[in-house]
């Protein structure tokens, strides 16, 4: 039972980390500007955006927060980081990539407690 769940647990976590890390850097090489473009009135988020000569790493890690904005964007509105025109007109498609990955690193943090559970307890 131990073997086949680790296994599991495993592949869920290898999972999610490729969903991420594909998705992040996708969204970063193609839509950066874009993205930009779309939440120029945020000055919360505009203040985080990397420069444009910026690397791959940091560039992911901004993509990254923004998921963090579109899963829960009533935060960031109350706060004012997040204006509410922007998140009106944002196209929801992007919304859409943003969720997923957000979404996949929440599973992969979820699955590396698990684990380290199983293992500290020999489950």
């Amino acid at each position: 039972m131990f073997n086949a769940a680790y296994a599991l647990l495993c592949s869920v976590t290898l999972l999610g980390t490729f969903i991420w890390q594909a998705v992040a850097v996708y969204v970063a090489i193609s839509n950066r500007d874009e993205l930009e473009q779309l939440l120029q009135n945020s000055k919360g988020i505009s203040l985080r955006a990397p420069p444009i000569d910026a690397s791959l790493m940091l560039k992911t890690m901004w993509i990254s927060e923004l998921g963090k904005v579109m899963m829960l964007p009533t935060s960031y509105l109350k706060r004012g980081e997040l204006d509410g025109e922007d998140w009106r007109h944002f196209p929801q498609s992007m919304r859409r990539k943003l969720k997923v990955m957000c979404l996949s690193i929440w599973t992969l943090g979820g699955a590396y407690l698990i684990l380290g559970g199983m293992t500290l307890f020999k489950i």
